[in-house]
């Protein structure tokens, strides 16, 4: 029961954000005892909300009120409904202090129109609308989501122009349709790249078959247009139409920008860099690992990682690696403790990604037995961490010279990575030609020019300079 929607949502609360719904509960529902006796037992449990037989619906009624139930008993959906009102009690919690926060925020005022149209005061509701479109149209737009509310405050503003009175000039109307468009432009060309990143990282087709959107770039001149639109032309450029010079531009860009875009939208915004960055590493051209470490140096400095984003293990993983590889051996492990939290914790996603990044380190500082011992046969949940980990004890089977073990891994990795749901993937192909060229290696029976002509013209190919290096070692003894 501890995986219910109340404990995901409590489990994002501060201790002094629980301290103060405590409070709201007593002051705002104090007649509800025993939801009240509820939420006394369970916060105990806090920041985790993961004790799996303490947090049961029987062990939690039996501590309570002194009787445990069954599975068919009705007190049983009593409880459930309870924590469903408690949960019901935090979202209005948390939307009030929402609205109540110092700088009152943009969804506060649009509900407070949706309010002032619902009950037909126009007035108020023209001068209000007015205060928002001005608001909105003084300062450029920092997230996508701001050309949506823009959108809205317009919406309201075209609402109220008199019909019957053409002779007054107004241009709310026009400035209504150029904020829609605004608005169009960016969201396209921002789900264009998603739908294309999403495609090129999973080499998976869409259904219909996607066409992307294509802006004639001639129209646009990045003087004239808002930074935020600018930066997504630019992104389209490189994730969609895959021109390379866009990556340093772009890169510009973001640096430039860091001041007046929103964390969350230079985070996404990166994502483009990096995905592309991590194509041309599987192409050989490895000088894109120094540019991915300044990135995440940027990031970490920015405080971008730590805003509301999404930190994916396998992003988490490219961090660590590059700083790896770049010999920042330090950074890269304070950034596993200063940033393991963002991690998501379903399914032990969290404990798993940091036992993976760790072992990264320890491959680098050539504790090959140690990355071995870190991980022996850990279930990664997510494919690309398992493929990541099979590779680095792979190669550490190797640089201990367990050539038989080595062999025997190859074959079972190969098996693994075969996998009709697999085979397809550029990661899974990149590592199946590293297998390959591995074993010329581990068994010595091919002539070093081979190899190295191998590494220089199969691709994708993930740890071609690790490969080159042992190949430069390499002598034929077969």
């Amino acid at each position: 029961m501890y995986d219910l929607k109340f404990f995901a949502l409590l489990r994002t609360l501060s201790k002094l954000e629980l301290a103060a719904f405590h409070k709201y509960l007593r002051q705002l529902h104090g007649d509800e005892e025993i939801a009240l006796a509820v939420f006394d037992y369970v916060r105990k449990f806090y920041p985790g909300f993961r004790d799996e037989k303490k947090l049961d619906t029987g062990y939690i009624h039996r501590k309570l009120f002194g009787s445990g139930i069954g599975k068919n008993d009705p007190n049983r959906k009593r409880l459930l409904n309870l924590l469903h009102d408690l949960h019901q009690h935090l979202r209005d919690f948390l939307l009030l202090a929402k609205m109540k926060e110092k700088e009152e925020p943009v969804e506060s005022r649009t509900l407070w129109l949706k309010v002032l149209h619902d009950r037909r005061l126009s007035t108020e509701l023209s001068r209000e609308t007015a205060g928002l479109k001005n608001k909105k149209n003084a300062v450029p737009a920092r997230q996508h989501i701001d050309y949506l509310e823009a959108v809205y405050a317009h919406s309201l503003a075209a609402h109220l122009v008199r019909l019957d009175k053409p002779e007054v000039e107004n241009p709310a109307l026009q400035e209504y349709e150029n904020v829609l468009d605004q608005f169009y432009m960016v969201a396209k060309l921002k789900i264009s790249c998603q739908k294309a990143l999403q495609e090129q990282i999973y080499s998976l087709p869409f259904d219909p078959p996607y066409l992307p959107f294509r802006p004639d770039p001639n129209d646009w001149n990045y003087s004239t247009i808002p930074p935020l639109m600018a930066l997504y032309l630019e992104a389209h450029r490189l994730t969609v139409l895959r021109q390379p010079e866009s990556y340093d531009r772009l890169e510009t860009m973001i640096y430039d920008q860091a001041g007046t875009i929103a964390a969350e939208e230079l985070h996404w915004l990166m994502s483009c860099l990096r995905s592309y960055g991590s194509a041309q590493i599987r192409q050989g051209k490895t000088e894109f690992w120094a540019k991915a470490h300044a990135l995440n140096k940027f990031s970490v400095e920015k405080s971008i990682l730590l805003s509301n984003v999404d930190l994916s293990s396998v992003m988490f993983h490219n961090i660590v690696n590059a700083a790896c590889l770049m010999g920042d051996l330090d950074w890269a492990d304070s950034f596993i403790t200063t940033h393991g939290h963002r991690l998501p914790e379903e399914d032990d996603i969290r404990q798993d990604t940091v036992i993976l990044a760790r072992a990264i380190i320890l491959f680098e500082k050539k504790d090959f037995k140690g990355v071995i011992t870190a991980l022996p046969d850990t279930d990664f949940k997510i494919l690309f961490d398992a493929i990541r980990a099979k590779a680095f004890v792979l190669r550490s089977y190797y640089e201990l010279e367990e050539d038989e073990a080595a062999l025997h891994y190859c074959s079972n990795l190969s098996v693994y990575l075969n996998h009709k749901k697999r085979r397809s993937l550029e990661p899974t192909r990149a590592l199946l030609n590293f297998i390959s060229i591995l074993k010329m290696l581990i068994r010595k029976n091919v002539d070093r020019e081979k190899i190295l002509e191998q590494i220089e013209t199969v691709k994708p190919l993930f740890f071609g300079p690790w490969l080159l290096e042992k190949a430069k070692q390499y002598k034929r003894l077969f």
